[in-house]
């Protein structure tokens, strides 16, 4: 068998230095990155690239483990190859333990179930829309974007599937991403963030690489973090509020993502908004209702944060509830695109019946 390694740095514009460690792995070095490979298989350089022959016998196993780590650090330990690949098969066997049988589609469910776990970062909770950038929804096409970043409305979907197949861990650790992520002042929401929740996701042009089947240009970071869409806004929240009921979130601070997500639609104003795909503010009949998806469950959130902060109040105290200050935001910002629309149904506000 013939084995050939080709490691580029940078999108593919940096050639590595290579060197042999002192306990027999390859090093390739470039910048701030290193990989390391390590095989028993003999491996020469050859016109830029690190090649190998060898011979396989019937029942015979050969290993190769490249493993990444900051070039500025020590190198990490020798990875047990049979050792490593036990523990993963044995993470994803708990993991996929949860999972409950339905009588069909079982095994299609649970493969995308493992998709979208994959998707969620294991340290900072972040859930990415793909993998990948730069792939188009058409071949040749302009709408090759960079989807490894985290949009609120596209891990809010994640959420619904995982947390309704019972993997309430992923929605607990999205949760904290979260409220890491919006930290800041009602303007600053962002649909997108990074995956450890950066907000600069400077869009630019990879000239050197053709793209997949030709189809150019390809891409890294997204400006559509700068776009305004209060559809994302409405899901982000709904999904919180939702999680809230199994006891995963505090509701304190729900009630107060709440507030903000208000102020948010009250500020901003729901007859104008940045349309996909274009710079300028334009009025949107889609998005618009859309948007009001997320104020019965803000309505409810307070509602509950209501109830608990009534019994912590001192005879003659003034106090207005969070109830009331959300309910007062939200007939302040109706919106006549909304009422006019006959092919969206009107989220149910729980408002007509309440004497509060």
């Amino acid at each position: 068998m013939h084995t050939q390694l080709v490691v580029r740095f940078e999108y593919g514009s940096v050639v590595p230095w290579v060197s042999r460690q002192e306990d027999g792995r390859l090093q390739l070095t470039a910048g701030p990155d290193r990989l390391l490979l390590d095989t028993s298989v003999a491996l020469r350089g050859e016109d830029m690239r690190t090649v190998g022959e060898f011979e396989v016998q019937a029942g015979e196993e050969i290993g190769f483990a490249l493993s990444w780590a900051p070039s500025f650090r020590a190198a990490p330990e020798r990875l047990r190859m049979a050792d490593a690949l036990a523990q993963i098969e044995s993470f994803w066997s708990q993991w996929t333990a949860a999972f409950k049988p339905m009588e069909e589609w079982s095994h299609a469910v649970l493969r995308s179930l493992l998709t979208l776990k994959a998707l969620a970062h294991w340290e900072t909770g972040g859930i990415i829309a793909a993998g990948t950038t730069s792939l188009p929804e058409k071949l040749h096409g302009s709408r090759n974007w960079d989807y490894r970043f985290c949009w609120l409305r596209d891990a809010t979907f994640t959420l619904y599937a995982l947390v309704g197949s019972g993997f309430l861990s992923e929605a607990q650790a999205w949760r904290e991403w979260l409220l890491r992520a919006v930290a800041g002042g009602p303007d600053d929401l962002q649909i997108m963030y990074g995956v450890g929740g950066e907000r600069r996701l400077t869009e630019y042009v990879i000239p050197w690489l053709p793209g997949y089947e030709g189809t150019a240009p390809v891409r890294v970071g997204n400006a559509a973090a700068a776009q305004v869409q209060l559809d994302v806004s409405a899901k982000s929240w709904t999904r919180s509020t939702s999680v809230a009921v199994p006891g995963l979130l505090q509701k304190t601070r729900v009630g107060r993502s709440s507030a903000r997500s208000s102020r948010i639609w009250r500020k901003s104003g729901t007859n104008r908004m940045m349309e996909f795909g274009k710079s300028a503010a334009v009025p949107s009949t889609s998005r618009t209702p859309r948007s009001w998806r997320g104020l019965p469950s803000t309505v409810r959130c307070a509602r509950r944060r209501s109830s608990i902060w009534q019994a912590r109040l001192i005879d003659g105290g003034a106090f207005e509830p969070p109830f009331t200050k959300t309910c007062a935001i939200a007939a302040s910002i109706l919106h006549k695109t909304l009422l006019c629309s006959p092919t969206v149904q009107r989220p149910r506000c729980e408002l007509a019946d309440d004497s509060r």
